[in-house]
């Protein structure tokens, strides 16, 4: 009895195709309804209970839930869609799988005399390997495919909670709200080209990123030059205070601006928290507050420059 050729129908190929399809269509429609019945708050509370001990971990975990709960609310009621209209045409899907994966390429039985032997002809071989080579392309591409898939959703997912629909430029990710707030101070109190000659307690890399194409000058105390920041780590760093460097350091820069921004309570002068009256409005509209900013923050034009 030879094999079936193509365009014929395969009953138990068919009626596999149908049981995974129609369990496609009920996992997908159950866990979308699942989905959209309850609130975000429930999966984001799941997220944060198994999250890491830490604020920032738990801070992902809920954008991450968030995020990959209104995907599964837009994809799963697609994939149930798509289930259902290919189950009501599964004799068709069942075909054009086989015709995928090379079900077309068969070696058929013939009529030959009683006592002979029949070997199939090397170029049916050829066609059969390269066959199952095509599937085992196919198969790994579309198992890289959705790993893809996965892990980029997961980062996305992580990116969601501080990202959202907006750029890096805005959202200023993994600097402190003391950093943004400098920042955006800088930004809407410098032109583009200026120069900014800093005394700070703080490296200040972030902050010269985000200033570009301003160009920030900070001279690093030696004491401070090897010290490697910890998470979480309070110890401030050794750093010069205005006036401890030579002069001549401010003229080599020739900056437009001199930045003082320092948090360490070592180098806070209380006298000094509201000297730059600017920064303390911008400082209160920021936070809706009416006190003094905890930080000393002090920009001084040069004479070059005027503030605007």
């Amino acid at each position: 009895m030879g094999h079936p050729q193509r365009g014929e129908q395969v009953p138990h190929v068919t009626a596999m195709l149908k049981v995974l399809l129609l369990s496609g269509v009920m996992v997908f429609a159950a866990t979308a309804a699942w989905l959209w019945l309850l609130p975000v708050e429930v999966f984001q509370r799941w997220a944060i209970e198994r999250a890491a001990p830490h604020e920032y971990a738990q801070f992902e975990a809920a954008g991450q839930a968030e995020f990959l709960v209104w995907v599964g609310r837009g994809a799963l009621p697609l994939l149930a869609a798509a289930s259902l209209l290919a189950l009501l045409q599964s004799a068709a899907t069942a075909e054009w799988l086989r015709s995928v994966g090379g079900g077309g390429a068969r070696i058929t039985a013939s009529v030959r005399p009683r006592g002979c032997v029949e070997h199939p002809s090397p170029r049916l071989w050829t066609v059969a390997a390269g066959t199952w080579l095509l599937r085992g392309f196919a198969a790994a591409w579309v198992g890289l495919f959705a790993v893809h898939v996965v892990r980029g959703l997961g980062e996305r997912g992580r990116d969601w909670a501080y990202f959202r629909f907006r750029s890096g430029a805005e959202v200023l990710p993994n600097i402190s709200f003391e950093n943004r707030d400098v920042i955006r101070y800088l930004q809407s109190r410098t032109p583009e080209h200026a120069r900014l000659f800093a005394y700070s307690d703080q490296r200040l890399f972030f902050l010269s990123y985000y200033l570009r194409p301003r160009r920030l000058f900070l001279r690093i105390h030696p004491e401070a030059q090897f010290v490697i920041p910890q998470p979480g780590q309070q110890r401030p760093l050794p750093a010069y205070r205005r006036g401890e460097l030579p002069s001549a350091d401010e003229q080599r820069v020739r900056p437009d601006y001199v930045l003082e921004y320092f948090e360490g309570a070592a180098y806070l002068d209380p006298a000094r928290l509201g000297e730059d009256r600017a920064w303390v409005e911008f400082w209160r509209r920021r936070q809706g507050e009416r006190g003094l900013p905890p930080y000393l923050v002090v920009l001084t034009p040069t004479g070059t420059e005027a503030l605007p």
